[in-house]
């Protein structure tokens, strides 16, 4: 109606504060943190329509800290958790358990994985991004979905801030924008560790 009124809506109240998400506009699913060691997944929101608590066993117990619907893959959810870690979940749209795959290993307990970005081209092209002070908080896998994916730091001359979000530069997969604690930052050239 224009803006005039808008529902509201209590699906779960188990995720965080301030709770990661994403949309997949394709499938009409929303995807969203949850109780230690699962994910919410809501069906055609916002209708009335079914919502379910998703457990993974790659999560092994931690909390989602970001959410990323595949550009590519059709749903495919990869998740940032609290150790750290990256997990690829696969047919996220079905059932309530699923197994998952770790694609970014765990760093430790208190990582918190701030931002996962799919190079739109080719799921195997992906930066994320941490939001702690003390660490590298900027890594580039161009192998993310291989049996062995090598992710190299580009934190470069950056200085030590949290990252809060990362992503591609619109018109190129070779340049990256990160909004961090002190702005917004750019590079011309990702190359790795230089």
């Amino acid at each position: 109606n224009g803006g005039t009124s808008f529902p509201s809506y209590s699906k779960n109240n188990r995720g965080s504060f301030i709770n990661p998400f994403d949309y997949d506009n394709a499938n009409n699913i929303l995807y969203a943190g949850d109780n230690a060691g699962t994910f919410y997944r809501w069906n055609a929101p916002p209708t009335a329509s079914t919502d379910s608590q998703v457990t993974v066993t790659a999560f092994n117990g931690y909390k989602v800290t970001h959410v990323s619907v595949s550009p590519i893959t059709n749903n495919r959810v990869f998740f940032g958790l609290t150790n750290g870690s990256v997990v690829m979940v696969d047919s996220a749209n079905v059932g309530t358990a699923r197994t998952g795959k770790v694609i970014k290993p765990a760093l430790g307990s208190g990582w918190n994985l701030s931002c996962i970005a799919v190079d739109s081209a080719d799921e195997n092209h992906i930066l994320i991004a941490y939001s702690n002070y003390g660490v590298t908080q900027i890594y580039e896998s161009t192998t993310a979905l291989q049996t062995t994916p090598v992710w190299t730091a580009i934190q470069g001359n950056l200085a030590d801030m949290p990252i809060r979000w990362c992503m591609f530069y619109p018109q190129s997969p070779t340049r990256a924008i990160l909004a961090t604690e002190t702005g917004i930052w750019t590079t011309d050239q990702i190359n790795g560790s230089s």
